[in-house]
């Protein structure tokens, strides 16, 4: 066969597929023949070559099955044998293969003529020259036209085609038919996006039950370009509806199909889920592959990349373009600290109107442009979050934090953003003499071994005279935690590096709101004008040492509120504690949005990909709510009752305590309540705005996750919504 599908594709739609792509491709060569004749128009070559690999392991997404060489070299159509076995001899795989990438995206004639003529970067890294050693994978990120995206699977220049994948709910990817009736026929933008070999494979498959169901479905499969090569080539099918707690777009789904799919086609590092990963490409470990005569081949070397088109409404462009950004993650240590290797995969994606393909035209044109201006801010921003937050901490120290905050203003300033931007930063000694009891406790073991706490204070007002709200979005930023003295278990210690997720959503979002326009001021008649926002990062590493806070020692916030300590592994509420009270106080902040890895009670409580949310203000909850299903970036409600939970603190001995006594008593509402609990007496009553959010769950990984469920509460912020 030369196509595979999900399992419960039937076999006669696949065979005759197969023979329609055999026919197609026939047609093809025929074309390209006629072509050299004197008068003809040279018909568009689809190139495709063999990307090199000494160990080929496919990473499929749930329910795709790839095809391995043997089955199609012994059993697939006549076309593909000779090729697939060509390439098997040279032990090259024939549908391009692992994995990862970084961010970023390169000023080149067709990134200019993406959705968005605002590069979001021009270091092809995408870091602006940060502290963190280069990640020896390369993949580089760009959204395109869909013109620029077809031109891109034609192919040129003398690297391999790059894979071409198109998403779609089946209405969309359909005109017509289809739902096993056999008269359904592809859609226009999908005719244009697929190569002309492939067009029979998927109408076809598209016609029949496999791709029609609720959950969607994969079909991928290669065909013969008219250079004589194979090009990869896979149809993603999203569910035509989710429930109402989730987003409309699907983005869980369309970033699970593609993950897989992506780690095959951008070349080397890390792809597929934790723990699995494709084997590297010869290309990423720094030097051309062997073609099997010990000559070095250039275009097998040369990551193969993708082409990923996506038809979509308006409401789908932000969730749907992250979910390609989430597959594509900056990190990955396969191939050692500061290794660099191979060219740089480009991964291109097109977002396309699924009513007529015209993005620029039709669905809203004032949303799609909005949406698509702020898409590749927003990408970058989760790319970032994602990769700080999944570092190791041997190079994602304090001090690397620190470091990042600094290139990120960097790199605002170099935008033309500089004149509305301040910076402080305190460290150990500053936060001492301050009274930032919670932050420099927690962080005082690691400050003896070089690795000091810090509070970092990014504010932008976008003018002189802005008026409206003062936003101040708090993120917990611990590097590490071992739980100090209270130490966790073997176990459960693996994976803290994960635990400044809200400090990395926090600094992500902050760049992204300012780079992208989102923040303004305004008038009185400009209930969204945001007068200015601030980030406030809480950085320390939790360590164990002769200095770290104990059991039964009593600290002083920065509230002026006492804390008995009673567990050094509920160290994120003291860290944010001190955060709240300082933007609200010294910030004069309208409303504050904090952000953490908090509990581990949160995963219980709302689940794996809803964060938890909790608010003073009934508006508030609702916005983080509507946020979260138009962004993907989920949440879910838990109850603010303060007058309920607070109880759980209580201790002759101080103010309150800084861990429950009745574990089985709400303890993702207890913990924000105590974070709650630091800002201002009658801060609330007077009209101050909190919200609350715990992201242990979705955060967990390197998702990226609360970068744009900050921003688009920024953008949809109204006046009032604190009350």
């Amino acid at each position: 066969m030369a196509a595979t599908a999900t399992a419960s594709a039937p076999a006669t739609a696949l065979t005759t597929a197969a023979a329609r792509t055999t026919t197609a491709a026939a047609r093809t060569t025929a074309a390209a023949a006629r072509a050299t004749t004197p008068g003809a128009v040279a018909a568009p070559a689809v190139r495709a070559a063999f990307v090199g690999a000494t160990a080929w392991r496919v990473v499929p997404p749930p329910g795709h099955r790839c095809l391995s060489s043997r089955r199609l070299a012994a059993g697939g159509p006549a076309h593909v044998r000779p090729a697939v076995a060509a390439a098997a001899a040279a032990r090259r795989s024939p549908l391009c293969v692992a994995a990862a990438a970084t961010m970023g995206s390169s000023a080149t004639a067709d990134a200019d003529a993406g959705l968005a003529a605002n590069p979001a970067a021009t270091d092809p890294t995408g870091r602006g020259g940060g502290p963190l050693p280069p990640t020896p994978s390369a993949a580089i990120l760009k959204y395109v036209t869909a013109e620029a995206a077809a031109a891109a699977v034609v192919g040129g220049g003398g690297g391999p085609a790059p894979a071409c994948i198109v998403v779609g709910t089946h209405a969309a990817l359909c005109s017509g038919g289809g739902g096993g009736d056999g008269g359904g026929s592809l859609s226009p933008p999908v005719a244009a996006a697929l190569p002309a070999a492939a067009a029979d494979v998927a109408a076809a498959w598209l016609a029949s039950p496999a791709a029609s169901g609720d959950s969607g479905g994969v079909l991928s499969f290669p065909v013969l370009g008219a250079a004589g090569q194979l090009v990869p080539v896979a149809l993603v099918v999203l569910p035509a509806r989710t429930s109402r707690h989730n987003c409309p777009a699907a983005p869980h789904v369309a970033a699970e199909r593609l993950r897989g799919l992506l780690a095959e086609a951008a070349g080397g590092g890390r792809g597929g889920s934790s723990g699995d990963a494709a084997a590297p490409l010869a290309a990423g470990a720094g030097g051309p592959a062997s073609n099997g005569n010990g000559d070095s081949d250039e275009a097998a070397s040369s990551p193969r990349g993708a082409v990923v088109t996506i038809l979509t409404t308006a409401a789908g462009v932000v969730p749907l373009g992250l979910a390609v950004a989430r597959c594509l993650p900056l990190g990955g240590r396969k191939m050692g600290i500061g290794a660099t290797g191979g060219t740089a995969a480009t991964v291109r994606v097109a977002l396309v109107s699924a009513t007529i393909g015209d993005a620029a035209a039709s669905d809203g044109g004032d949303d799609w442009a909005d949406a698509a201006a702020l898409l590749p801010h927003l990408a970058a921003g989760v790319r970032r979050a994602g990769w700080w937050t999944d570092a190791p901490p041997n190079e994602f120290t304090t001090d690397a934090f620190v470091a990042e905050s600094a290139a990120a203003v960097d790199r605002l300033r170099a935008a033309g953003h500089g004149g509305g931007l301040t910076v402080e930063v305190k460290r150990a000694a500053a936060l001492a003499k301050g009274g930032f009891g919670g932050l420099e406790g927690v962080g005082r073991a690691a400050a003896d071994a070089g690795r000091e706490p810090a509070l970092v204070v990014l504010t932008y007002t976008p003018g002189p005279g802005a008026t409206g709200a003062r936003v101040a979005l708090v993120g917990k930023g611990i590097v590490f935690d071992t739980g100090g003295l209270s130490i966790k278990s073997r176990v459960g210690m693996c994976g803290m590096r994960g635990d400044c997720g809200g400090a990395a959503a926090v600094l992500a979002a902050f760049e992204a709101a300012v780079a992208g326009g989102v923040v303004r001021g305004g008038g009185d008649d400009d209930p969204g004008a945001i007068a200015s926002l601030s980030a406030v990062l809480c950085i320390a590493e939790n360590a164990v040492g002769p200095r770290a806070l104990r059991p039964d020692d009593i600290i002083s916030m920065y509230s002026r509120r006492t804390v008995m300590i009673n567990n050094t592994d509920a160290e994120g509420r003291l860290v944010l504690g001190d955060g709240v009270a300082y933007a609200a106080r010294d910030l004069r902040a309208t409303t504050v949005i904090d952000i953490a890895t908090l509990t581990g009670a949160q995963g219980i409580a709302t689940g794996k990909r809803h964060a938890a949310v909790m608010s003073s203000a009934a508006a508030l909850e609702a916005a983080a709510i509507a946020a979260g299903r138009t962004t993907g970036d989920l949440t879910h409600a838990v109850p603010y009752c303060p007058e309920f939970f607070l109880k759980e603190f209580s201790t002759p001995a101080a103010a309150m305590l800084n861990s429950v006594r009745d574990r089985s008593n709400a303890q993702v509402s207890c913990a924000g309540a105590f974070i709650g609990s630091h800002l201002p007496s009658g801060w609330i009553e007077r009209g101050g705005g909190w919200l609350h959010v715990d992201c242990a769950a979705p955060a967990e990984g390197g998702t990226g996750y609360g970068v744009a469920l900050l921003v688009e509460l920024l953008r949809s912020y109204r006046e009032g919504q604190e009350e």
